[in-house]
């Protein structure tokens, strides 16, 4: 196969196309490069190792993330809202994760080496500091944010109802709870045994983060 056909951006997609089956931990030159009809040296034309090729990838989905706020090279156009501005962070990231749940972790470690990751982070410190939040508290808190974005937007991976991403996987069984013992589980049975809608979990876990920005305010 002529260099030319094998670009940098194919070998990105087909990887990302593999891990959003299997997981990073199975990618390997052999099957990306039979997925791609390759051979397997030819991968190193752009990447000298698997490492580089997943930091190639998670580059590529953070730069998926749309950020929600423009700021001009001087940063003249802040916010006006800080609540508003880090909702909109945390979705963006969901919307990312959502289209590819088992490469969340990639779009965790290269958030900050790329310049729309940058964007981001600087528009949630920003926020974050409009709330009223330290430097050092700011930093911390916008992880933390980082952290409920990927998880919501992995959570379909670890849900208790079947799912396209786990086709094998098991109706859950129902477990009876004691009324005299224990009545708040019995009463809440009905709902634990069903799945959370994916909107009302997304929505509930921006809300509550939202919540305890604005409480450390």
């Amino acid at each position: 196969m002529a260099r030319n056909r094998l670009s940098r951006q194919r070998l990105i997609s087909a990887a990302l196309e593999l891990i959003d089956a299997e997981g990073p931990e199975k990618l390997t030159a052999r099957k990306l490069a039979s997925s791609l009809g390759a051979s397997p040296m030819a991968l190193y034309w752009h990447f000298d190792n698997k490492a580089q090729l997943l930091e190639g990838v998670g580059d590529y989905l953070v730069s998926l993330i749309t950020p929600p706020v423009s700021l001009d090279q001087q940063g003249q156009k802040n916010p006006a809202d800080w609540e508003e501005t880090l909702t909109a962070v945390l979705h963006s990231v969901i919307d990312v994760v959502q289209q590819h749940p088992r490469a969340a972790d990639l779009v965790v470690q290269r958030l900050l080496f790329t310049a729309p990751g940058q964007q981001l982070a600087e528009q949630a410190l920003r926020a974050l500091e409009q709330a009223g939040l330290d430097e050092a508290t700011a930093v911390v808190v916008a992880r933390h944010g980082l952290r409920v974005a990927t998880t919501v937007g992995t959570e379909r991976l670890f849900t208790g109802s079947p799912n396209s991403d786990n086709p094998g996987q098991e109706e859950p069984r129902e477990v009876s709870f004691d009324q005299s013992v224990q009545p708040a589980l019995a009463a809440s049975s009905d709902w634990l045994h069903r799945a959370t809608p994916p909107e009302l979990y997304r929505e509930t876990a921006v809300n509550l983060f939202i919540a305890g920005v604005r409480a450390l305010s």
